[in-house]
């Protein structure tokens, strides 16, 4: 996982929702949504993003993995 690559992400109330990645930490990924990324470039800023644990990932770009949660 990198800055930039879409994230499947397992949400409060088992929803799936897909991100734009920022960063990577040892416990978390942090993201955005596209339209956050993609303002965030255009003026030069950092984009406000919020944090996921790994544990939470179901998915990195196209790939979703539902059964990496059972």
């Amino acid at each position: 996982m990198k800055a930039g690559e879409h994230v499947w992400l397992m949400s409060y109330g088992d929803v799936i929702i897909q991100r734009r990645i920022v960063s990577v930490g040892e416990l978390h990924v942090y993201v955005t949504t596209d339209d956050e990324y993609d303002a965030a470039l255009r003026e030069d800023r950092e984009p406000v993003a919020i944090g996921f644990r790994l544990s939470e990932v179901v998915g990195v770009g196209d790939t979703l993995n539902i059964e990496a949660r059972k």
